[in-house]
């Protein structure tokens, strides 16, 4: 399972984490400490979308032959269409706590990695964060 305090969570809110991932992905380089920001954040906001019940989905595959696509999807209340557009904005926050700056700095270090970090979110049905980040070409 996920690490705990994220694991908890899970379990508390009765939600199922569906896993895909190639059975040998590439390599990309990066700044492990930092990636792992990045996604434990957009993991947290997907648990937190979902009161009760609902599925995280976490996905990899090649793109493009050169970019490795991971997608973070949950089926929680989504985000509202006059949001998306601020979600990376420094304290840009639709919630009760936090200081709304996990997806600015999420934005900033996948960008810092050149990377691409985008959203698809409906209202009532949930949310899907793409981070597509080049993949590490030893001979190059």
């Amino acid at each position: 399972g996920l690490n705990s305090p994220l694991g908890d969570k899970l379990e508390e809110r009765n939600i199922t984490v569906k896993k895909d991932f190639p059975p040998d992905p590439p390599l990309v380089r990066v700044n492990r400490k930092n990636m792992e920001f990045v996604f434990l954040n957009l993991l947290k906001n997907g648990i937190e979308s979902m009161e009760n019940h609902g599925v995280l989905r976490i996905s990899t595959r090649v793109e493009k032959d050169n970019y490795l696509e991971i997608i973070v999807s949950d089926t929680g209340k989504g985000i509202a269409a006059e949001d998306l557009k601020s979600i990376y904005d420094p304290f840009f926050t639709s919630k009760t706590s936090g200081a709304g700056m996990g997806l600015t700095i999420a934005h900033k270090i996948v960008k810092d990695h050149n990377g691409s970090i985008n959203v698809r979110s409906k209202k009532g049905e949930g949310t899907t964060f793409t981070v597509m980040l080049p993949i590490f070409n030893k001979t190059g």
